[in-house]
């Protein structure tokens, strides 16, 4: 498909995915994972051919002898200057995903060099540095160094392999249906998901704890408030989801998704994931004695 042999089909496999877990990918070794549409900035080598007939219905999009599915809410007019590359990982909880086992004729390691900026928020954002883009052909995937290398050094991003005896399996009508019936749900739950910073009394009399239902007062001035709903001010009710004490000062970028050992005398803040239920107006919940 648009390489070195045509009788290929080529895919990406980006490095995390070895370094992870299973054997890097390795010509003559059998590889196997979910195939779907993708784009890497800067790669424009071995992009998928065009022609393809999209299958709405099942998410994805067949070539003669091949398939692979389509990202969820991948426009079919998309004007991108970054074409689809055919993407393999093993890493993906989808169902509904066009599924490949074949053998690996041949490795493309695709080297490139990084920058490293700070963003508007004060954030370290990575940017590849133009014209540092390179492939070369490798007999198996390397495996990044225990140590970190130089910043001046290209840096391994991923492998396109050459397959050949492929298999190729399509989801059926019903595990796509599920499947999209799932991501609905999932994002309905994360349209309503709030996170909460403030003092310990402002989220009731006691500590909450995870998976209680907790009533919360949005309009209370002590708290800190993120998420799709953090402009509301009403009385809400909601399912607890993570609960983490913190001192006078607020973690660094509200992260912290390990839980900590809670020192004696407690902590005197919190962080709170809260649920939000369904509806969420003031008329419906009682207001919190603790902001009233």
């Amino acid at each position: 498909m648009n390489a070195t042999d045509r009788d290929l089909v080529y895919v990406y496999v980006d490095c995390w995915e070895y370094q992870c877990c299973r054997s890097a990918p390795e010509v003559g070794a059998r590889i196997a994972g979910s195939v779907q549409l993708y784009r890497v900035p800067g790669l424009t080598a071995f992009p998928t051919p065009r022609g393809g007939t999209p299958v709405p219905e099942l998410g994805l999009v067949r070539w003669r002898g091949f398939a692979a599915s389509t990202p969820p809410g991948r426009q079919d007019d998309d004007d991108s200057t970054v074409p689809d590359l055919l993407h393999l990982s093993w890493h993906s909880d989808d169902l509904a995903l066009v599924s490949i086992e074949a053998e690996i004729a041949d490795i493309h390691e695709y080297n490139v060099r990084y920058t490293v900026r700070t963003g508007p928020d004060g954030r370290r954002v990575r940017e590849i540095v133009p014209d540092t883009q390179t492939l070369s052909t490798v007999p198996t995937a390397t495996v990044w160094p225990p140590n970190p290398r130089s910043s001046t050094e290209p840096e391994i991003d991923g492998v396109i392999v050459g397959l050949r005896d492929i298999t190729i399996t399509e989801p059926s009508h019903e595990v796509v249906a599920r499947d999209r019936a799932a991501r609905a749900a999932a994002a309905e739950r994360k349209h309503r998901i709030l996170r909460l910073a403030g003092p310990l009394y402002a989220f009731g009399p006691t500590r909450p704890r995870i998976g209680e239902s907790l009533t919360v007062d949005l309009a209370d001035p002590r708290l800190d408030k993120r998420g799709n709903l953090s402009e509301c001010t009403d009385v809400v009710r909601g399912q607890v989801r993570v609960v983490i004490p913190f001192g006078d000062e607020m973690p660094t970028g509200w992260v912290a998704y390990t839980p900590i050992t809670e020192p004696d005398p407690p902590l005197p803040n919190l962080l709170v994931t809260l649920e939000i239920e369904q509806p969420h107006t003031a008329a419906d919940t009682p207001r919190n004695p603790q902001t009233s």
